[in-house]
């Protein structure tokens, strides 16, 4: 029964994500632009999750996403409906753990509705990236459960059980370190392990036993914290501050996510780092103290209080941001299992004052109802959010108006829809708000050489290089700059740069080969393109610019297979379209030449050299009128194009 109910409830908030595209925040990262997990689980892809990558060491976490491309490959929905299943079983995992420890049912139950329905748990479901959070999560409420299993009947094998899970735990995410330390909480209450009538020596007696039976957990915690560690620093994750800084964002985040727990409105999925004044901290740190007070004070009588309140303080200690990760001030996903204290808190807590100030069940009931109702809605609201990228970020920077990362993130979403004013204006406003940020400048100098405009991309692309020397995506912009002003030879030192730092940067190897079929270094532009194709089988740039190098050496056969390959993965793909009719052509067949030609025109109407094609193909079939139309078509889209001016001035 209670199954059914968290399973309608979490299908109601979180089906809807199943129409969810992938996230450009991440998700390229885990998923679609994953080689690795896309290769499934051979022994060279299943070696890679173990090293250090994006930052992190969770090496299970990328196999669940290799699970899940196995099943799904690129298809958004099944990605988000293993995360959906983890939300559901870990609502029902916590309700068992809260049953089996307290056999207080219905305050259990409310604990586990309140998981699958707190509008800040929204990010940890629909966003895919996020898998090693609720699968982190899931290996978390395991090894508790198993441990209230081995608390009840102590045996080895139950204890094993505990270290095998809390394993998987930490090889899914790192915040999983401080479990032991909410073991020993949770030996307290609600599993009565810490008499609180003892004396202070057999207090002390007692506390070391409780540890000493920890101690390989605590050992597995010590080896997990140093893989963490050297995982965030070989990514760069881990920012510099001033250490006063950090403590007043850590007491200000501590409040305000509990703020948020009750008033959960302005979510968004990145709060900027921002100066905080004097009376701000000072509120927040009163409120801790005054509640931690509290909890001490009422120990005796409301246990729940304090242990509740230490697994939100301590489970949060990892993210808090005494260490700095990331430029983020706080985010939603990192109270996925802290708020279960705060739950718990007021799940008993309501209970306990309901029956002081004589609230009669029924209005309680109702209240709580009402509660949980208003939760759900503005979950489901909040999930429609994470519908695209767009959504998301447009909803970041309305919470947030001066969310510099929401107007970065926009801005590189409209760039790749090729909206290029609407990405300049949002990359504007975010250099404007944060002028330091080396993917502002990228991003824009981006924007305007596709506007090719070189001169004024070049000072922004410069200054992603002077801040971010080995981003080699920046240096293979400032090639494509190169190569617009026409300095192929500077280009070449961009593209090369490029590689050198990236060596799986496709694009570098395609625009290098480029420049070096230009030079007439025809084998090794080619062995560029075929590197790019390695790199990406998908790349159709590629493949029409192979079957350039192909056509130039007189290949026609290979030449025409890459076109043709090129426009199975483009079918719109004008200038391969273009490029097989000049195979066509050179073959003297006409007739199929112009087929392409007038297909390629479709894609590219103001291609001057196409109307001269066709123009020549339709004098090869002696069609001179209707070859004099295209001439003519040429020259009025290019009034000094040199070669139909000529054959013009012949016919006449």
């Amino acid at each position: 029964m209670v199954f059914f109910i968290l399973a309608t409830i979490t299908s109601a908030i979180y089906g809807q994500t199943m129409g969810n595209d992938f996230i450009h925040y991440d998700d390229d990262i885990y998923v679609f632009d994953n080689k690795h997990i896309q290769n499934g689980f051979s022994l060279e892809s299943v070696l890679w999750t173990f090293q250090f990558n994006n930052s992190n060491w969770h090496p299970l976490t990328w196999l669940s996403h290799s699970l899940d491309y196995q099943l799904y490959e690129l298809a958004p929905a099944g990605h988000h409906l293993t995360n959906s299943i983890l939300h559901l079983f870990n609502g029902m995992l916590l309700f068992l753990i809260l049953q089996q420890s307290t056999q207080a049912f219905w305050k259990s139950l409310l604990v586990g509705v309140l998981f699958i329905v707190h509008p800040l748990n929204v990010e940890s479901v629909a966003w895919v990236a996020q898998r090693k959070n609720t699968l982190g999560a899931f290996f978390w409420f395991l090894t508790i459960w198993a441990y209230i299993q081995y608390v009840k009947i102590p045996q080895i094998k139950k204890f094993i059980l505990v270290i095998l899970f809390f394993i998987l735990g930490v090889m899914s995410k790192g915040i999983l370190v401080t479990l032991p330390f909410t073991l020993l909480l949770l030996d307290f209450w609600p599993l009565n392990r810490f008499p609180i009538d003892l004396n202070n020596k057999e207090k002390v007696k007692r506390v070391w036993v409780l540890v000493r039976e920890k101690g390989i957990l605590f050992f597995i915690t010590i080896i997990a914290c140093i893989l963490t560690f050297k995982a965030q620093r070989s990514g760069g994750a881990i920012a510099s501050h001033d250490i006063l800084f950090s403590i007043k964002n850590t007491l200000n985040s501590y409040g305000m996510y509990v703020w948020k727990m009750f008033w959960p409105n302005k979510l968004s999925v990145f709060y900027p780092l921002n100066s905080l004044s004097l009376w701000q901290v000072g509120i927040a740190s009163t409120f801790l103290v005054s509640f931690t007070y509290l909890g001490v004070r009422l120990l005796k009588k409301f246990p729940y209080i304090l242990i509740g309140w230490l697994w939100y303080l301590g489970t949060l200690v990892p993210v808090i941001g005494l260490v700095q990760i990331g430029a983020q001030a706080m985010a939603n996903r990192y109270v996925y299992v802290p708020f279960v204290g705060l739950f718990i808190i007021f799940s008993w807590g309501i209970s306990d004052l309901t029956k002081i100030i004589n609230i009669k069940k029924t209005w309680s009931a109702i209240g709580i109802f009402s509660i949980l109702l208003a939760l759900s809605i503005d979950s489901w609201l909040e999930a429609k959010h994470w519908k695209n990228t767009t959504s998301l970020f447009q909803h970041a920077e309305k919470s947030i108006p001066d969310n510099y990362f929401a107007h970065l993130k926009l801005g590189f979403e409209y760039l790749e829809e090729d909206n290029t004013n609407l990405s300049i204006r949002h990359l504007n406003r975010a250099l404007k708000i944060n002028p330091k940020i080396a993917e502002g400048h990228y991003g824009l100098g981006n924007a305007l050489i596709l506007m090719s405009k070189f001169n004024e991309a070049l000072p922004h692309i410069n200054s992603v290089i002077n801040i971010r020397p080995t981003f080699g995506e920046a240096h293979l912009s400032m090639g494509n700059i190169m190569v617009g002003i026409g300095k192929p030879e500077e280009a070449i030192k961009y593209f090369s740069k490029a590689l050198q730092l990236r060596p799986y940067l496709k694009e570098a190897h395609n625009n290098l080969g480029k420049i070096l079929i230009k030079q007439n270094k025809f084998e090794k532009g080619k062995e560029h393109f075929i590197k790019a194709i390695e790199l990406d089988p998908n790349f159709g740039e590629a493949y029409n610019n192979l079957g350039v190098a192909h056509m130039i050496l007189k290949n026609l056969s290979e030449a025409t297979n890459n076109y043709e390959q090129a426009l199975l993965l483009k079918p719109n793909f004008g200038e391969a379209r273009f490029n097989l009719g000049n195979v066509k052509a050179v073959e003297e067949n006409y007739e199929e030449a112009l087929k392409y030609y007038f297909l390629a025109l479709k894609e590219l109407p103001n291609q001057v050299k196409i109307y001269h094609n066709i123009g020549l193909s339709y004098l090869k079939l002696r069609e001179t009128d209707q070859a004099i139309e295209f001439f003519k078509k040429a020259i009025k889209l290019e009034p000094d194009f040199e070669p139909s001016n000529k054959t013009l001035n012949k016919i006449r």
